[in-house]
C-alpha cells in the first residue's frame, strides 16, 4: 500500500501518469486514511482528478461517497489556504507599519512554489490551493525585545513564549506566530551558526514577502529536522522540501547548501532526505544535492509512515501529559530511540529543554 500511495502522490505533482496497478476499493480507502493521516487529502485528491484523466479504468473502484467526502476536503483546503493569504498580507503590512520589517515563513510562503499539470476535472488546477496549512510563521526582525514590547503594547501581555517564537493572536480564529528566530538547534555551537545564517538572510525594509530560495534550501529541510528530532515529521512538510528542491539551483548554491548543512549538522539527515525525495516524490536526479543515503533513508520514512503528520499518529510515547516533567520524561524517550543516528541533537536535547524551561520561569513567561 506504500508503494501505491507514493504513486498516487507521484501522479498529484506530475512526476508520474498513472498507478501501478488499478486499485480495489478496500485499496482507495486505505490510499485516503493514509492521505489523511499525513494531511495531503487536498493534494492527493488532485491525483485522483489526474488519474482519472490519463487512466480512468484505474478509478472504476472508488465508492463515490468516499470521492464526495475526498473533494469535500479539497474545497476546504481551497477556502482555508484563501483565507490564511489574505490574513498574511494584513499580519505583513500590520507589522511593516510598526518599523519591523518581516516575511512569512513555512506554509503560505512554501505553498506559491507549488505546481501541478492540470487535469480534466479542474482544468485550472493549483496545487498551492490544495496545501493543508495551518497556521501563519512571520519572521520579524528587531531583536527578542522590540517584538515583546509590541506584543505588550498590541496584546496586554507575551502569549505562548518559546525560545524562538511568541504566539500573536491578533485575529480571531487565527494562529499567528512571530518568530524572532525561525528556528533553532539544541547544541549551542550549531545554534550559534543558525543565528550567523539567520543573519545573512534577515528580512529587512523593501524585502519580499517571503524567503528567498537559497534561504528555503537550508531553512525547509532544517524545519524538516526540528520535527523528526521532536514528535516527528510527515509527508506534507517533505513535500515542501520537493518543491523547494524542484525549482532548480546552481552548482555554487549547491554547494553553499552542502556547506550550511553540515555547519547545522544535518549532513546525514539531508542524505535521508534525498533518498525519500527520490522514492516518495521521483525527483529527478539533477535536483539532488547530495548522493542518497539509502540506510538512513529508509528509517526516516518508516518514521514519517508510522508518525505522521506532526507525530499525530504517535502512539510509543505519552505526549499528552499535563506536568512539565512527564512531557520532558516522553521527550527523552523519543530522543533514545533517534540517538544512533542523530545523537548530536539528542544529546544536547534535554540541556538544552532545561535551559529553556529556566529561562522562562526566571522572564516570568
Amino acid at each position: 500500500m506504500s508503494r501505491l500511495f507514493f504513486d498516487l502522490i507521484q501522479v498529484s505533482i506530475g512526476t508520474k501518469d498513472q498507478l501501478s496497478y488499478t486499485p480495489s476499493s478496500r485499496d482507495w480507502k486505505k490510499l485516503y486514511y493514509m492521505s489523511r493521516k499525513q494531511s495531503l487529502l487536498g493534494i492527493c485528491c488532485n491525483g485522483v482528478q489526474r488519474v482519472h484523466l490519463n487512466k480512468p479504468e484505474q478509478v472504476i473502484n472508488l465508492p463515490n461517497e468516499l470521492m464526495v467526502e475526498w473533494f469535500g476536503h479539497s474545497v476546504m483546503a481551497t477556502k482555508q489556504n484563501e483565507l490564511l493569504d489574505e490574513y498574511s498580507r494584513k499580519t505583513l503590512l500590520f507589522f511593516r507599519e510598526k518599523g519591523l520589517p518581516c516575511q512569512i515563513l513555512k506554509g503560505q510562503g512554501i505553498a506559491k512554489l507549488y505546481s501541478s499539470p492540470p487535469s480534466v476535472l479542474a482544468p485550472n488546477s493549483n496545487l498551492s490551493v490544495l496545501r493543508q496549512s495551518g497556521d501563519i510563521d512571520v519572521w520579524v526582525s528587531g531583536g527578542r525585545n522590540k517584538v515583546y514590547a509590541l506584543s505588550r503594547e498590541v496584546l496586554g501581555n507575551i502569549i505562548g513564549a518559546n525560545y524562538h517564537h511568541i504566539h500573536f493572536p491578533m485575529y480571531s480564529g487565527i494562529e499567528i506566530e512571530a518568530h524572532i528566530y525561525p528556528s533553532f538547534l539544541s547544541s549551542p555551537f550549531r545554534n550559534k551558526n543558525l543565528h550567523r545564517f539567520c543573519e545573512k538572510h534577515e528580512p529587512y525594509d523593501g524585502c519580499g514577502d517571503y524567503p528567498s530560495l537559497t534561504f528555503n534550501r537550508v531553512f525547509i529541510l532544517l524545519h524538516c529536522y526540528r520535527h523528526l528530532c521532536g514528535h516527528g515529521v510527515g509527508l506534507r512538510q517533505l513535500m515542501d522540501y520537493y518543491f523547494v528542491l524542484n525549482k532548480g539551483f546552481t552548482e555554487e548554491e549547491r554547494i553553499d547548501t552542502l556547506l550550511w548543512c553540515k555547519k547545522l549538522g544535518m549532513s546525514r539527515f539531508l542524505g535521508a532526505t534525498m533518498w525519500v525525495m527520490k522514492e516518495v516524490f521521483g525527483l529527478a536526479d539533477e535536483f539532488l544535492l547530495c548522493k542518497p543515503d539509502d540506510r538512513e533513508g529508509r528509517f526516516l520514512l518508516e518514521e514519517v509512515m508510522y508518525t505522521g503528520n506532526m507525530g499525530h499518529g504517535e502512539t510509543r510515547y505519552k505526549w499528552g501529559q499535563k506536568s512539565s516533567l512527564g512531557r520532558f520524561i516522553a521527550n527523552q524517550k523519543r530522543n533514545l530511540h533517534l540517538v544512533t543516528h542523530y545523537p548530536h541533537e539528542v544529546v544536547w536535547s534535554p540541556f538544552f529543554n532545561i535551559v529553556r524551561f529556566v529561562w522562562l520561569k526566571c522572564k516570568g513567561l
